[in-house]
């Protein structure tokens, strides 16, 4: 099977697929009179305006990368002339390839070149390797940014290939002549040229015997009778060109953009001796290959090309044998040449190998998918021995203009119709995809997004969220946990990047759903609140420190390039920049229980400060109920000598903190976090201004950002961004808390801003599964989840394969991440399983792992790192996985996987799959569970959505009595239970059409509850919506 991380896509190369490359070599040699091309090329499958549908194909497929080249003519028309016009081409086709989850995978020279190259002498001018270098450079200035594998050249080693075949036939020529013999006496004595012994569509014969008629059309089209184009057989001289080629692209990427992994290809063919023809075998191997190892010692990886065998004998290549399958061009069909080929190279050569090209001509479709197949088992067999293949692609994506063959060779996975431009998806295609969906480690009940009806992700979000051990001074204290919050989102050049706090790196993300772990070991790992901002076009990355001034990082690339340093200038805690729109740059920092928020200008280009700091945000829990510290903002005793050193040294007045800027329509957001992390009443206010530096006034409707019930509670320290489509977001911290009070995650809610400009969050069933859209959204008042939950509520029953006294296995579905089903110690096979008491129509599953009983670590106290707030830790960057298998099942009996994490290549604590399509199931399974760091198997939700639709939704809650107390800062509120509720949602806000706050309460049989989170002097109005499996019942509003 193949790993998690392999690449498995398909290829094209840019001439054969464009159409039109009219400053090419090639273009100009397909017009002449002695052409050796069967048909011209004219607009191929226009792939340069069709590239979106064809990489949308693919992407449905399954495939997950995309190797295609881009054109030097078409960027270097004229000798250092360059058309920025086309390089934004091929960056929209890199964004296509990343928006629609696929890796592009890019090759900067496959056999075309531009007419004046050749010019100039072609492939055996002494010039040459510096023009290729310096359009290398113009890319990949570009461009290098947004990838992460490049190819230089394709198939270096073919002009020699091309030369052992014409060497042949002139000595066949020379031998015929002498003899006398006619050119028929020749052929049937064996001296026929063997094209299938070159892995190109060339008419080798046509271009010997046409060499003579195309002087002059040569000297016309290039100035001389003999071009050199990258196809013309090949001298020592010229080979060395073009591996000194290689050698100076490869260190202009290396300097341009140390990130990305190159390499080059070549064409290798599975020699095979019979008796006799050993030495010649050898000679042609280090031709093909063994004399290149210098040149490619450095590369990242090589790129592999193989289509069959070639048997050699004591005179030479033997013909394919009498009796022997093959292909449209000449090859014997023979797909083990591939596993041959590898366990050949992996002999002489320890890097990456990448299977850049194998496939096969046919009309065949059958005898594709099986030649698919065996190629790929030989690649798994390679994989088992550690040969290190690192991705396969077929050759090629679609049909398409085979070089000299024309349009004759059908080598794609997609077909199309030549004068409709109509594709039409083969079977092979799907059969190649399912590679990557039987890979383990990765969802196997999932569509591409393009398939979904809906996309969505489920709060928390999945991410890998970092362990660290800390500890109190003496080791009075310690704790071992995951951690991750106060999330800063930003959108840059068609990613997400998502920093958090203790994290080691950052996340990006193309579509908000799925998130890629890139690590920052130049980053201070042990700041808190990471902030990071666009700063006149510049990722620039700063983050907290008491006692000691703190340094601001910047990145052109964050995604693919190192921070680094660039000023020092100042000490702050929860800082956040802000560029307003006159350049202007200013910074907002606090997180104290003593302190307001503050703000100040920097200077623009050095970041130190300007003029004196301005108190922003005051701390207010007077007025401002949510302000108020403590769970329900109310604080209770400290329990422990612990607890009362802490409370002794952070008292009981809330945190202010965490600060964050928004500008819109010309006026600023100033947010802030209160009262403390650790309670499910951490929220996000805002106070809003007519300039960065205030006076700010305190939003009517505040907390504009909380989530004080459900699954994972909490909403606060946060940031604000637009999409792609304009939508507001606000990223935001969740809590656990339990094995330590900074226990927590990451969440992300929609955002708005009504007419009125008032900021306010969408938090009903926050941590239910949540749409992306595909375009602009706007609030609704009256919309729901995409799905509801099925696990939890009447008829509802878990079990386990043992649990821990008061872990029962009730605990993985009671709807609280802060209580889990723990196996017994002795449990050596754990399962936990839910039954719903009916089959349901199943649409996503949420499956939440908890930390419980963890050994404490030996590492000794001096090794831990003085984070400067009292504690010291160790943050762990590495994944560190928990294994498990998630099943679904209609009647106990039969069961189907979701999820097949055994195998440890994905941690993912707060793992969510949105299946394909919905399916039928009662039970859910989560077994064969091993918890990382030598913990306990332990579940806090197997979560559970879809629809039911032989229930009813409940009753409306009619009539609310609701009381205002505390001096306004609260609201007691007494209804009258409902039948059939799972649930309910507290709805607030400052008029009944405006109900912007919300507060779940999971359990059905509830008839009161107090609302603490309000501000004295302002009138509210209440309402109690009830839900369960089958949806949402609006209830009555009234006045509060």
């Amino acid at each position: 099977m193949l790993p998690k991380d392999f690449i498995l896509g398909a290829a094209s190369a840019a001439y054969q697929v464009e159409g039109n490359n009219v400053h090419s070599d090639l273009w100009l040699m397909e017009q002449m009179p002695h052409t050796t091309f069967s048909e011209p090329s004219l607009d191929a499958c226009d792939h340069y305006h069709r590239y979106e549908e064809d990489i949308r194909l693919a992407a449905a497929a399954g495939l997950n990368a995309y190797r295609f080249s881009i054109e030097w003519g078409r960027i270097e028309p004229e000798e250092g002339v360059f058309d920025e016009a086309e390089v934004e081409h091929y960056r929209d086709v890199i964004r296509c390839c990343r928006a629609n989850g696929v890796e592009p995978v890019v090759t900067l020279h496959h056999f075309s070149s531009p007419i004046w190259l050749i010019r100039k002498g072609g492939w055996d001018a002494e010039t040459t390797p510096a023009d290729f270098e310096r359009y290398v450079r113009h890319v990949m200035e570009r461009l290098g940014g947004e990838l992460s594998f490049v190819c230089t050249i394709n198939e270096a080693n073919m002009g020699l290939q091309i030369a052992r075949i014409a060497e042949r036939y002139a000595q066949q020529a020379r031998a015929a002549a002498a003899a006398m013999a006619a050119a028929s006496q020749t052929a049937e004595a064996g001296g026929a040229v063997d094209e299938s012994q070159v892995q190109m569509g060339l008419n080798l014969k046509k271009m010997m015997e046409n060499q003579q008629l195309q002087k002059a059309e040569n000297k016309e089209a290039f100035g001389t009778e003999d071009p050199q184009t990258f196809q013309s057989p090949r001298s020592r001289h010229s080979d060395e060109v073009v591996c000194e080629a290689h050698r100076r692209a490869r260190a202009a990427i290396r300097e341009l953009c140390p990130h990305v992994k190159v390499g080059l290809t070549l064409s290798l063919h599975d020699l095979q001796p019979v008796p006799g023809g050993e030495a010649l075998a050898a000679e042609e191997w280090a031709d093909e290959f063994t004399h290149y190892l210098p040149v490619i010692e450095g590369d990242d990886f090589l790129g592999v090309q193989n289509y069959t065998r070639t048997r050699v004998g004591a005179e030479g290549d033997l013909p394919v044998p009498e009796g022997a399958e093959v292909t449209q061009m000449g090859y014997e069909f023979y797909p083990q040449a591939l596993e041959h080929v590898l366990r050949a190279v992996a002999k002489e050569w320890t890097g990456d190998i990448i299977v850049t090209e194998n496939g096969i001509g046919t009309d065949d479709d059958a005898r594709r998918v099986a030649f698919i197949d065996e190629a790929l088992a030989g690649v798994e067999r390679c994989l088992g021995d550690d040969i290190p293949v690192k991705g396969y692609f077929y050759w090629s994506l679609m049909d398409n203009f085979e070089w000299q063959k024309g349009y004759s060779m059908r080598f794609g996975l997609i077909a199309f119709d030549r004068a409709t431009q109509e594709r039409s998806p083969k079977p092979s295609l799907a059969h190649l995809g399912a590679y990557v969906k039987k890979t383990p480690g990765v969802i196997l009940r999932v569509a591409r997004r393009e398939d979904r009806m809906t996309r969505t992700f489920c709060n928390p979000l999945d991410l890998p969220y970092r362990y660290q051990d800390k500890i109190a001074p003496g080791k009075q204290a310690e704790w071992r946990f995951r951690e991750a919050a106060d999330p800063t989102v930003i959108a840059w050049e068609g990613y997400y990047l998502l920093f958090a706090s203790m994290s080691g790196g950052l996340w990006y993300s193309t579509d908000l759903i799925t998130w890629e772990f890139k690590a920052t070991p130049e980053l201070p790992i042990e700041d808190y609140a990471p902030d990071v901002r666009l700063i006149d076009g510049t990722v620039v990355f700063c983050a907290s420190k008491r006692g000691q001034l703190c340094t601001f990082f910047a990145s052109t690339d964050p995604v693919h390039l190192p921070f680094e340093p660039v000023a020092t200038t100042m000490e702050f805690w929860d800082p956040d920049l802000f560029q307003d729109d006159d350049g202007r740059i200013y910074l907002y920092w606090g997180c104290t229980s003593t302190e307001p928020v503050w703000g100040i200008e920097l200077e623009r280009g050095t970041f130190a400060p300007i003029g004196e700091k301005v108190a922003v945000v005051p701390e207010c829990e007077a007025e401002h109920g949510w302000e108020r510290k403590g769970e329900n903002n109310h604080l209770e005793e400290p329990k422990t000598e612990m607890e009362r050193m802490i409370r002794a040294r952070t008292g009981t007045k809330p945190f202010i903190e965490g600060a964050y800027m928004t500008k819109h329509d010309g006026r600023y957001y100033l947010q802030y976090a209160a009262p403390g992390t650790e309670n499910n009443v951490y929220a996000d206010g805002v106070y809003v201004g007519e300039s960065p530096l205030g006076p700010f006034t305190y939003q009517a409707w505040n907390p504009f950002s909380s989530n004080p019930g459900g699954f994972m509670q909490g909403a606060g320290h946060g940031s604000t961004f637009q999409d792609a489509h304009g939508n507001w977001w606000h990223a935001s911290t969740m809590r656990i808390s339990v094995n330590e009070k900074f226990e927590r995650r990451v969440g992300l809610f929609p955002c708005y801003f009504d007419a009125d400009g008032t900021m306010h969050c969408d938090q009903r069933l926050a941590c239910y599964p949540q749409v992306v859209p595909e375009g602009a959204r706007a609030y609704d008042e009256a919309a729901e989840p995409a799905w509801m939950l099925l696990s939890k509520g009447a008829g509802v029953a878990a079990s386990a394969s043992s649990a821990e006294e008061g872990h029962e296995p009730e605990l993985a579905a009671d709807e609280d991440c802060r209580t889990w089903w723990a196996a017994a110690a002795d449990d050596a096979d754990p399962w936990v399983m839910l039954d719903m008491g009916a089959v349901r129509e199943v649409h996503a599953i949420q499956v939440n792992l908890a930390d419980h009983a963890i050994p404490a670590s030996d590492t000794p106290e001096e090794e831990f790192v003085d984070s400067g707030a009292f504690f010291k830790r160790i943050i762990t960057v590495e994944d560190q996985p928990a294994r498990y298998l998630l099943e679904f099942s209609a009647d106990g009996a039969a069961w189907e996987p979701v999820l097949d994490l055994r195998d440890g290549a994905a941690d993912r604590p707060h793992a969510y799959v949105e299946l394909d399509a919905p399916v039928s199931a009662r039970y859910v399974r989560v077994s064969h569970l091993t918890a990382p760091l030598g913990g306990r198997p332990a579940v806090s939700g197997i979560r559970v959505f879809g629809r039911a639709a032989d229930i009813e939704r409940p009753a409306a809650v009619e009539s609310v009595r609701a009381a205002r107390t505390e001096g306004g800062l609260s609201a007691d509120l007494v209804w009258e239970p409902v039948p059939g509720a799972q649930g309910y949602i507290v709805r607030y806000g400052l008029s009944p059409q405006a109900l912007y706050g919300s507060w779940e309460l999971t359990d059905g049989s509830l008839g009161m509850h107090t609302l603490t989170t309000l501000n004295a002097g302002e009138g509210y109005s209440v309402r109690i919506d009830s839900f369960n499996a089958a949806g949402v019942t609006p209830g009555m509003p009234v006045s509060c």
